[in-house]
């Protein structure tokens, strides 16, 4: 019965892990999480630079829900739906400097993209 419980709540680690970093953003690129067919996942982040940030949720299909832009100081949150990517892109000339707490699949793709010009 104890080894059924432990193999249980090991099952269930990734699924309900949660990850917390402090990420810098270079000028001109895009931090992307998830994309890969992953569950969904919930952030929370804070804007700790001098610059703004654009907060945007990737869908599979490629459309895009903008969920914020969040200037020094301030906060956000979304709830990203399994398969989509949640994107920080910085809107400075300053590394922007991100504090993201991560819950749900922490299984997910990390990577920099090149940010498109607004």
């Amino acid at each position: 019965m104890l080894r059924s419980i432990l193999i249980l709540a090991l099952l269930l680690l990734p699924c309900c892990a949660s990850i917390t970093s402090n990420l810098t953003v270079p000028p001109g690129e895009k931090f992307v999480l998830g994309g890969n067919p992953n569950d969904g996942f919930y952030v929370e982040g804070t804007n700790r630079g001098v610059g703004r940030v654009e907060v945007v949720e990737v869908f599979s299909t490629g459309e895009e829900r903008k969920l914020a832009v969040v200037a020094s100081g301030e906060a956000f949150e979304g709830r990203f739906a399994a398969g989509s990517s949640a994107v920080i892109v910085n809107l400075g000339s300053d590394p922007a400097e991100i504090q993201v707490y991560v819950t749900g699949d922490t299984g997910l793709n990390i990577g920099f993209e090149a940010a498109r010009n607004p």
